[in-house]
C-alpha cells in the first residue's frame, strides 16, 4: 500500500504517512505524519490535536532523547486505522509535527524511495515473507 510520500525541506528530506485516527466520537479522521525510524514509541500529536480528538490521558511516559536527556510525555489512549483494522495505541503528547515511532510500524515492510516526490510503501510482513 502506497500510503506516504517523501517531501524535501530544504536541503533535507521528510516522509510523510497518510493513516487515520478515531476521535473520542468514533469519527474516522486523516491524519499526516512524519516517519522516524529513531522514535521507538507509536505515535507523537500536539496538545490541539489531543483535545479535538477528546483522547483520554493514560499518565505520563520517561523517555531518553537522541542527546540522552530525560523527558516526560503525557500518554493517551487512540485507536488508529493500520491496514484496515481498528488498533489501540499510545499516543505522546509533543508540540512538535505528528510523528509515527517504530512500535507502529513493527512488523512491516517499509519502502522509501527517498528522492523529493518519492513514493512510501509500508506492508505487513507475513509468514511467507
Amino acid at each position: 500500500m502506497d500510503q506516504g510520500v517523501v517531501a524535501s525541506l530544504g536541503e533535507s528530506l521528510r516522509i510523510y504517512v497518510n493513516i487515520a485516527i478515531y476521535g473520542i466520537d468514533g469519527q474516522r479522521r486523516p491524519l499526516r505524519a512524519t516517519l522516524d525510524t529513531g522514535f521507538t514509541e507509536f505515535l507523537t500529536l500536539s496538545g490541539r490535536a489531543i483535545d479535538g480528538l477528546g483522547l483520554r490521558q493514560a499518565g505520563s511516559s520517561r523517555m531518553e532523547l537522541g542527546d540522552s536527556s530525560v523527558v516526560y510525555f503525557e500518554s493517551y489512549l487512540a485507536n488508529v486505522d493500520w491496514f484496515g483494522e481498528r488498533r489501540q495505541i499510545t499516543v505522546h503528547r509533543s508540540e512538535s509535527v505528528p510523528t509515527i515511532g517504530m512500535k507502529l510500524l513493527a512488523h512491516n515492510d517499509i519502502h522509501i524511495r527517498a528522492i523529493h516526490n518519492g513514493t512510501v510503501s509500508i506492508k505487513p510482513i507475513t509468514n511467507e515473507d
